[in-house]
């Protein structure tokens, strides 16, 4: 009788947890989206649609840029961070300055242009890119994209499972592929 219920419980077992973890994972994405689209609306009404914002695109090609256009680059995620942050709660990681707080690093190369802030739940943004010019956004709807990691450096890390994308438009934060959009549409996965 043991052995039938041990046999039982190690078939069972592991589906649980898996079906368990999905559903976390899906209401923890969930409640970033919800999240982010009720802030959007509250930065739009305040600051207007990010096109009009100022910012200059985030995207570094390579390190050989001047540092004036790498703190120019992530003054814009800060402003577009700080706006968002009034709405919601952030925790800043690994030494990002997001609330203003002035840290003289050493020169950032491409790859460590990355901010990396946490909200309460464990859910990580990983990356933010901006292409906000006003030409950009006005043109494809499309001012940027961010990553999220819903367990933060904890695995699977995988895209679909736990890693996110959204893309950032002059009307609010939409996950990537939503219908209309000519940025990495579902009909490409």
């Amino acid at each position: 009788t043991l052995g039938i219920i041990g046999a039982v419980a190690a078939m069972t077992i592991p589906n649980l947890i898996q079906s368990y973890k999905e559903k976390e994972y899906t209401a923890k994405l969930k409640k970033f989206y919800s999240v982010m689209e009720n802030a959007g609306r509250l930065v739009e009404e305040e600051y207007g649609s990010v096109d009009s914002w100022g910012l200059s695109n985030s995207f570094v090609e390579n390190d050989s840029i001047p540092q004036e256009q790498i703190d120019a680059k992530e003054k814009s995620k800060e402003i577009f961070w700080k706006r968002y942050s009034k709405f919601i709660h952030l925790t800043e990681q690994k030494g990002s300055n997001i609330y203003g707080k002035k840290k003289k690093p050493n020169r950032p190369t491409a790859g460590q242009l990355k901010r990396f802030l946490t909200f309460n739940d464990g859910t990580t943004v990983r990356t933010t890119w901006l292409q906000a010019s006003s030409t950009n956004c006005s043109n494809n709807n499309s001012c940027g994209d961010l990553s999220i990691d819903l367990n933060g450096s904890n695995g699977p890390n995988a895209v679909g499972r736990d890693i996110f994308f959204f893309e950032i438009t002059k009307n609010g934060i939409k996950p990537m592929g939503y219908k209309g959009t000519k940025v990495r549409p579902f009909e490409q996965w």
